[in-house]
């Protein structure tokens, strides 16, 4: 069961009903699409996390640029990374 096509595809049925509802008549077909994508999503496999390809490796926080884990601000952006566990302010 994969998450994201049921989570897109019941968003995608709501709009489609309140469209419908406000007379866009056209965009009604939003209702039998998102049911499709539901559906779809039923019998598809969970997607995979996105993982770098470094195990040394991790992503910033903010631009997913890849840096390593020790680093605690990323030199793409310059914003300090959150630490795994910490809560933050």
């Amino acid at each position: 069961m994969n998450q994201g096509m049921l989570l897109s595809g019941a968003v995608t049925a709501i709009f489609g009903v309140i469209f419908l509802l406000m007379g866009f008549l056209p965009l009604g077909i939003l209702i039998l699409v998102g049911l499709m994508i539901f559906l779809l999503g039923i019998g598809a496999p969970p997607s995979e996390p996105v993982k770098p390809e470094d195990p040394a490796k991790k992503f910033c926080w903010y631009c997913m640029e890849e840096i390593d884990k020790e680093e605690k601000t990323c030199p793409y952006c310059g914003l300090d990374q959150v630490e795994e566990g910490s809560k933050r302010d």
